[in-house]
């Protein structure tokens, strides 16, 4: 839960990221920019400035491509 970044706030250096719905790379129209919303807005509430890694199956290079794209406009990059 999101409540764990919070809990973690000053042992948190590193975070992974997937699709909620069968681990894949989180990807538009995926329907869940909702909660890859909340969790950028909670590392930014709690100043993370450390890396965030896809940690999901990749299909094609393109796919993985557009993830990054996409979770990088997500996070306000």
């Amino acid at each position: 839960p999101l409540s764990a970044l919070a809990a973690a706030h000053e042992r948190l250096w590193h975070c992974h990221i997937a699709c909620p719905g069968g681990r894949s790379v989180p990807l538009p129209g995926d329907g869940f920019e909702a909660e890859y919303l909340a969790f950028f807005a909670q590392l930014r509430q709690q100043r993370y400035t450390g890396a965030v890694s896809i940690e999901a199956r990749v299909k094609t290079q393109d796919e993985l491509s557009q993830s990054v794209e996409y979770l990088r406009m997500l996070a306000g990059q």
